[in-house]
């Protein structure tokens, strides 16, 4: 990461993300890796598209705001169509492109500030390169570690069971008789079924991957809104 930032002039955190995309291609999983990111732009548009319609007068929606709407409302929508034997990759395929067809000047927007965003990273050096280094290569290991088998009892035993079921049946039973945690809340779950239907066990880790990325996030800004201070933000 760090011999990567120094050739190339990029921060040190995107020279992690170029490391990430690297080793998931070089591991074969380039595509689970494409569908947890298909997964967060329809979110996006999604859940800005909503707060936009609540809030017309206000300013846009913060993008991560967008994200988590998003990928509740999805989320919500599997959970409905979960008990009928409808469920197939080419129906959650087609629930991630509504959003974006639905909404196509969001979509629009949102691919044009990834672009902007991306031709501007290089030459982005800052005095706390080194922390941000840190920070990368930390993510890095999160990352390289959802490429591993799920070996943990509770994902194994229920979370990644119930995607499994779902992609092998076609539909979820709720039944209680059969599963004591059948009818529990499953808000998670659906979004874990969203990535396993599509990109199979490798996405689901990623999706959780992502999700403390998203905290790491939040818990920047914090620091930086109660300090006033970048280094605080990556040291939080």
């Amino acid at each position: 990461v760090f011999l990567l930032g120094k050739v190339t002039h990029f921060p040190h955190l995107f020279s992690a993300a170029l490391v990430a995309v690297l080793i998931a291609t070089m591991l074969g999983h380039l595509w689970p890796l494409l569908v947890v990111g298909w997964i967060a732009f329809s979110s996006i548009v999604l859940g800005g598209t909503v707060l936009a319609f609540l809030s017309p007068g206000d300013k846009p929606a913060d993008r991560s705001a967008g994200l988590l709407v998003g990928v509740g409302l999805l989320a919500m929508v599997i959970s409905f169509l979960a008990p009928f034997p409808i469920n197939y990759p080419a129906l959650y395929a087609t629930l991630l492109l509504l959003p974006i067809l639905a909404a196509p000047a969001g979509a629009k927007k949102l691919a044009l500030e990834i672009r902007d965003t991306l031709l501007s990273v290089r030459g982005q050096r800052s005095e706390n390169s080194l922390l941000q280094g840190i920070v990368g290569v930390l993510a890095l290991v999160h990352v390289v570690a959802a490429f591993f088998p799920e070996v943990g009892y509770d994902a194994l035993a229920m979370h990644l069971f119930i995607s499994g079921y779902l992609e092998a049946n076609h539909q979820w039973g709720f039944d209680v008789s059969r599963y004591v945690w059948a009818v529990m809340p499953s808000l998670g779950d659906w979004v874990y079924a969203l990535g396993f239907m599509l990109g199979g066990e490798p996405s689901v880790r990623l999706i959780n991957v992502a999700f403390i990325l998203l905290l790491a996030l939040l818990i920047r800004r914090l620091a930086i809104w109660a300090f006033s201070s970048e280094q605080a933000g990556l040291w939080s």
